[in-house]
């Protein structure tokens, strides 16, 4: 899938970046020509395909910030925390 936003936000471009899900569900991050792509404070670079994991921070362009949320981790996540005693 591409991700398109046209005037989504200040510094959003209409071909931004690449999100792809490949056959072993681990999803990945491009970051288009001449787009400002940050993952968790970090700029990308042109072309280079980057794991996204749960949790992660992606800002495009200047102001529009997404948290990816992978909803079988989420679920692992909290079964820890239950047994941790830290849930709730």
């Amino acid at each position: 899938m591409r991700l398109a936003s046209r005037g989504a936000g200040m510094g959003v471009m209409a071909s931004h970046s690449k999100i792809t899900r490949g056959t072993d569900n681990n999803i990945m991050l491009v970051s288009l020509p001449g787009a400002r792509t940050l993952l968790n404070g970090l700029v990308l670079a042109e072309n280079v395909g980057v794991k996204v994991k749960h949790e992660d921070r992606i800002i495009f362009g200047n102001n529009s910030v997404f948290k990816c949320v992978i909803p079988n981790e989420a679920a692992v996540d909290w079964e820890v925390s239950e047994r941790s005693g830290g849930g709730g």
